[in-house]
């Protein structure tokens, strides 16, 4: 019997000690992969403050109204800068001549690049550096394809041309292009022969830039911003402000200048300051990042919405043409450590964080330079003894914090 009682006890005291052993593992487990102290990481962000909404052009538009009798063809791009007495188009008798002289125009512009190509002294032609240029350019012109960039396109595949054009010659492929460029003249000379009348130019007595489009807003949308209403604007902007009945061979806009209105809530307008910087982004290919300024505040007189104009003096072809656009004006790119609002403490009247050093718990003092909704950018570059460094780990949950804590 004794020897059974015996036998039991080392069987209880066996147990204990697995029950001892097992709970001491799971509490060093849990020390080591729980911590009441949950933390994240501080790395630095960028966010754009920005305002996004519908916008009109509006500029110092003179409508071209020269008449003409034939086929009208621009010799002027769109953006173009023009003076006084330069050509801007022509007129044909009819579609017949106007494939003629586009014809002459080719032979032409061919002519040119050829005999450019075999004046190029032979020093200058080693294949490697021209064929490097050609696969450049070549890259130039396909890119500009699948991004639906047509200006500027003739320009690159011209270049193309007379690249390897030049690389022939280094080649040895040909001597010269004498026999092309005697060709060419003989077919410029009876194309011209087949003119049947001559071309009439017209002329812009007008300096600035050139648009070939008319809309019947030039007229409406002025740079007297006042002589409109906050509705009438709003209307504009979503295209139902009806145009006026207009007719010509293009406009130019004069000066650099141009301004864009764009309907703000109530609430919203106090985000634009008069005179300050802003960055445009319109939804067209290549147009963001755009220079311009808050110029004017209009808004209704019992204090609702607003349209605030903003200024630029960027053209090009996408923009000297658009008259309404979806557009976002960036004020300010903000930069900073990002961490959570929930991360926030006071030491006193000294807004900080805490961080996790270690088993150290160490109050920092941050300097906001934004705030988001739930979540606060800090400068990392603060003057304050012992600031909030790039990752440093900020608790975000904890009980009982305080500077110098050990854990």
């Amino acid at each position: 019997m004794a020897q059974n009682s015996g036998r039991l006890i080392h069987i209880l005291l066996g147990m204990m000690l697995v029950v001892l052993l097992a709970s001491y593992s799971l509490y060093t487990a849990v020390r080591y992969f729980y911590s009441p102290y949950q933390t994240v990481t501080a790395f630095s962000y960028t966010i754009s403050d920005s305002y996004s909404g519908n916008a009109v052009a509006i500029r110092d538009e003179q409508v071209l109204n020269d008449s003409f009798d034939g086929v009208l063809s621009y010799v002027c791009a769109d953006g173009e800068v023009v003076i006084p007495g330069m050509t801007i188009a022509e007129v044909y008798a009819d579609e017949s001549d106007l494939s003629w002289q586009m014809l002459m125009d080719q032979y032409q512009s061919e002519i040119a690049l050829l005999q450019e190509a075999q004046r190029t002294p032979e020093q200058f032609l080693t294949t490697d550096s021209l064929s490097a240029q050609i696969n450049e350019a070549l890259g130039h012109v396909i890119d500009g394809v699948s991004r639906g960039q047509i200006a500027g396109l003739t320009e690159q595949r011209n270049r193309l041309s007379l690249l390897m054009g030049k690389r022939q010659i280094a080649t040895g492929r040909e001597k010269d292009f004498s026999q092309r460029i005697a060709y060419l003249e003989e077919e410029y000379r009876y194309a011209a022969g087949q003119m049947s009348k001559s071309v009439q130019e017209i002329e812009t007595q007008i300096g600035g830039y050139f648009c070939s489009g008319i809309d019947g807003y030039e007229r409406i949308l002025t740079l007297d911003f006042d002589h409109l209403t906050v509705e009438d604007y709003r209307r504009a902007i979503n295209g139902t402000l009806k145009p006026e009945e207009l007719s010509g061979v293009g406009k130019v806009q004069q000066g650099h200048d141009w301004y864009l209105g764009i309907a703000v809530a109530a609430e919203d307008l106090d985000r634009f300051s008069v005179g300050a910087s802003v960055f445009l982004d319109f939804s067209l290919p290549n147009c963001t990042d755009i220079p311009g300024s808050v110029f004017q505040i209009l808004q209704e007189e019992d204090g609702g919405d607003g349209i605030v104009f903003l200024k630029t003096n960027y053209i090009n072809e996408m923009l000297i043409n658009m008259r309404r656009s979806d557009l976002t004006v960036r004020f300010k790119a903000y930069t900073g450590l990002r961490v959570p609002a929930r991360a926030l403490r006071y030491q006193g009247q000294t807004e900080g964080v805490y961080v996790k050093q270690g088993a150290l718990i160490t109050f920092k003092p941050i300097e906001r330079v934004y705030t988001g909704e739930d979540f606060v950018l800090c400068s990392d570059a603060s003057d304050v003894e012992n600031p909030l460094r790039l990752f440093d780990e900020v608790v975000v949950e904890g009980v009982d914090l305080y500077d110098g804590k050990i854990i």
